[in-house]
């Protein structure tokens, strides 16, 4: 039997991995994630509108654990009040009255199969279905807390009949999800359920051909399956969720009564997909395995992987003073953990989880290039890697060029040399340029998933990465941009009318478009140049494309309106995309040093038309964030994120998007708030067009920020520390105290050459350049180990010095001479942090007090 609150042997093993961590790095994990861990606290009010203070009724106030493929959101609500997959994932307020523990299961991987495909009902997310826990009393009062170390959701239910207790995970490295629920003796009877949801896709809508019912049995005394068969089955498949019960009943304990341990899992099989498993015989054995593992040994592992996670090999870390802000970047690092694996699906709209949503797919215009975004500079190249792996295994596959030449337009069918994504999709990439039966498609969004697609190979150092994915990737997208580019009586190549996501207008050389194909001809150039792939078989177009890119027309700017959004249409409409300022961030094209006077004039007419006309989103807030801190505008910078922190996010830390409480999650917007505080605290750019050398600023312009407070009252960067990921294998530390630096660090980790061997030499690109917050008067270095091959030297008076020579595994660390003088890897340690939003997240008295009065997206659930 294993209680709720003891288990000895596994505690002992996470202190030992937490103390080795700690004699290396000086970070003690346990008490500073603790810190940032989620707390919910809730009690029956009669003088509440619907009789609750704080009862989290949703997914947006909920908790969650997910592993990248299973997820699920832990919510209370009456027995059978949700049926639908419109209204799954949250509760009304009304139905409330007698509440159980509801645990809504999801399954990133499983959507739709139906064909032909279409934007919105076919290739879109199912529901699983839910567990529902009924209590035998009323429930009065509770209180659950979220371990970010353990990613194990705990919680106590005071009922009328006595008491319960339960702890949910979703297993790490195993297609399970854990429950155990102890009860007094009072509380023996209560019951635990799995429901099906049969339902079709997107709010439920199947457009006359509804699925059919799921088929529920039990084939062994612990063990039921429910078996959903997809409409038209089997061409479109099948999927299974099976669960294990064991019971322990303890005769004559005052306390534990009743111990009920269940395994879950749901299993899919979809003939043309990547499995054609019987989905119903794999969901047994799933549980089944499980259960003859045990509960003690599945802890264990699940727990090695969260601490491996937070203290391996992949160091990563990140504290400073405004502790409102650092729990939600270590609650957004724990919300990408879960869901993504480097051999998993990628990150769609909703992640592992489920809930009713218009938007439960793959979208890519925007929101699964943000949702990526913070992983590189954290150093989650693993997680990043779902995205390169998907991408790669579906143009292997063909969808990515079948997207082009079943498009239905005259010609495309014989363009076989060319790929693209019509912008919404499944895991498969199925969605045909042409989406909506229109002639004009977004043309540069798979260009885009390229360019995140090459950020992960340019952090990992991996040139086998650059050849196997990156250049079959653009050469496929360059191509089908060489098709259609026009000269239009002119000597420049112009692309024909093609969509800026989400502008009202079409027009020629869209500046999403050309931005997007100047980095791709770029790039492409440049790998191709290279003797590593002068004869990778992606190569084969050099010449075409170097033509391509000399007769390429250039963006199209306004002098006093800034960047065009297409060819004489300057920015004149508020929307919430930016996808004409890319050519900015993330591409780096435009540089503040040579661009000042046209970005200041873009950026500040894109937040003005867009919040004067409403038509902001909270992603429009993060990334004006990050322009402002480009620009060296700090504070602004961070008032823009706190300002959709606090008015805009949930208290659990989701993020929603539409009419208050939902319907839809999304993700990007508080990853793109991640990766905007990063930034805040360090950057890095290069121009393909001007060599590969690399620059990097560490706490760029934070001598300017005084003794002005940030939202809790603090300076958030007069004491900081990190440890983040730069590009060619970079590794960056640094620490600062009372407002100024005390130390950086720089090492080569290992990289991989284009035949994907490890390497130890110096990365072959020349150095690179450190712009630092350290007075040079005061600044010495040292390099560890001491080598004569390392040369560093002061390359301008604005603190940047160029460094080259450094091996696998060696550091060069410059210091203020003053204050300290750390070793070759100094030891990083959390700051001190605000007792009074220790906690904060998740939804107790803390988080009542700002999080939930002031916005009207989250009037409704708090």
């Amino acid at each position: 039997m294993h209680r709720f609150t003891l288990f000895p042997a596994i505690w002992l093993s996470l202190l030992l991995h937490v103390q080795a961590f700690q004699s290396t790095h000086n970070i003690p994990w346990e008490s500073f994630l603790s810190r940032h861990d989620m707390v919910w606290e809730f009690h029956r009010d009669p003088q509440a509108k619907y009789g609750w203070s704080r009862l989290p009724r949703a997914w947006f106030t909920g908790g969650y654990t997910g592993n990248g493929l299973l997820g699920q959101f832990l919510y209370f609500c009456d027995s059978g009040n949700i049926t639908t997959a419109g209204q799954s994932g949250r509760c009304k307020p009304e139905a409330t009255k007698n509440p159980g523990i509801r645990l809504e299961l999801g399954r990133q991987d499983l959507y739709t199969n139906r064909q032909p495909w279409t934007f919105f009902y076919n290739g879109v997310r199912l529901p699983v279905g839910y567990m529902f826990v009924q209590p035998v009393g009323s429930i009065q009062s509770g209180s659950m807390r979220l371990s970010l170390l353990t990613a194990e959701l705990t919680g106590t239910l005071h009922t009328t009949r006595g008491v319960i207790q339960f702890r949910t995970l979703s297993h790490a490295v195993r297609d399970i999800q854990l429950l155990e629920v102890n009860t007094t003796k009072g509380e023996a009877g209560s019951t635990i359920k799995f429901h099906p949801i049969t339902v079709c896709p997107r709010l439920g809508t199947c457009k006359g051909h509804p699925n059919p019912a799921a088929v529920c049995k039990t084939p062994s005394p612990t063990v039921s399956v429910c078996t959903q068969d997809l409409y038209k089955q089997p061409d479109d498949g099948q999927y299974a969720t099976a669960v294990k019960t064991i019971i322990n009943n303890i005769n004559g304990n005052e306390w534990v009564q009743q111990t009920t341990t269940m395994y879950t899992t749901a299993s899919s099989a979809f003939p043309q997909s990547y499995k054609t498993t019987d989905a119903t015989k794999l969901a047994i054995q799933t549980v089944e395995q499980a259960g003859t593992i045990g509960w003690a040994k599945l802890i264990e592992d699940h727990r090695q992987w969260w601490y491996t996670f937070y203290n391996g090999k992949a160091r990563s870390f990140f504290s400073f003073d405004d502790t409102y802000l650092e729990g939600l970047y270590w609650i957004e690092n724990y919300k990408l953990a879960s869901s993504m694996r480097q051999d998993g699906p990628m990150h769609d709209e909703i992640g592992p989880w489920y809930c009713g949503t218009s938007w439960a797919a793959v979208w890519t215009d925007l929101n699964t290039e943000l949702t990526y975004w913070p992983l590189y500079t954290a150093n989650r190249l693993a997680q990043a890697r779902s995205l390169v792996s998907v991408i790669g295994r579906n143009r292997k596959l063909g969808f990515l060029t079948q997207n082009v030449v079943e498009s239905g337009l005259p010609g495309y069918k014989n363009w076989t040399d060319s790929m693209g994504f019509g912008g919404a999709g499944s895991n498969k990439f199925l969605s045909p340029m042409f989406k909506l039966n229109t002639s004009i498609a977004e043309y540069g969004n798979l260009m885009w998933l390229s360019h995140n697609v090459w950020l992960t190979c340019l952090h990992e150092g991996n040139f086998s990465c650059y050849g196997d994915e990156v250049l079959p990737l653009i050469r496929g997208t360059i191509s089908l941009y060489h098709h259609i580019a026009k000269l239009n009586g002119t000597s420049k190549l112009h692309i024909p009318p093609t969509r800026s996501p989400e502008y009202k207008v079409i027009g020629w050389d869209a500046t999403y478009d050309v931005t997007l194909l100047h980095w791709g001809l770029d790039t492409y150039l440049h790998l191709c140049s290279m003797s590593s792939f002068a004869h990778a078989p992606s190569c084969d177009r050099m010449a075409e494309f170097h033509k391509f890119r000399n007769l390429l027309t250039e963006m199209h700017v306004s002098p006093s309106k800034g960047v065009d959004v297409y060819y004489k249409v300057p920015f004149d409409i508020g929307q919430r995309h930016f996808s004409h300022l890319l050519g900015y961030y993330p591409l780096r094209q435009l540089t503040y040093a040579k661009d000042r006077d046209l970005l200041r004039t873009s950026v500040s007419r894109y937040y003005r038309l867009t919040f004067d006309q409403h038509e902001e989103d909270d992603f429009t807030y993060s990334g004006v964030s990050i322009f402002n801190s480009y620009m060296g505008q700090m504070e602004t910078a961070l008032g823009n994120i706190t300002n959709v922190t606090q008015r805009r996010f949930n208290p659990n830390g989701m993020n929603n998007q539409g009419p208050p409480g939902g319907p839809n999650i999304t993700p990007e917007s508080t990853a793109e708030a991640m990766h905007a505080l990063q930034m805040i605290a360090f950057q890095w750019d290069f121009n393909v067009q001007h060599g590969q050398q690399l620059n990097m600023r560490v706490f760029p312009n934070n001598q300017f920020w005084g003794e002005k407070l940030s939202a809790d009252g603090t300076n958030p960067f007069k004491d900081a520390s990190f440890i983040f990921k730069a590009p060619y294998a970079t590794l960056v530390s640094a620490t600062r105290k009372h407002g100024k630096t005390d130390w950086v660090t720089f090492m080569q980790e290992e990289w991989v050459d284009a035949d994907g061997t490890p390497q130890k030499t110096p990365y072959p690109v020349g150095g690179f350049y450190a712009q630092l917050d350290i007075n040079t008067n005061v600044l010495k270095w040292f390099v560890s180990p001491a080598s004569p091959t390392v040369t560093i030297h002061q390359v301008a008076h604005n603190g940047t010095y160029h460094v080259s020579g450094l091996t696998v595994g060696q550091s060069v660390t410059f210091y203020d001479e003053t204050r300290t003088k750390p070793g070759s890897f100094a030891p990083i340690k959390p700051v001190s942090g605000n007792p009074a939003y220790y906690n904060y997240w998740g939804w107790n008295p803390k988080t009542n007090q700002t999080q939930c009065q002031a916005p009207p997206t989250n009037k409704e659930p708090c």
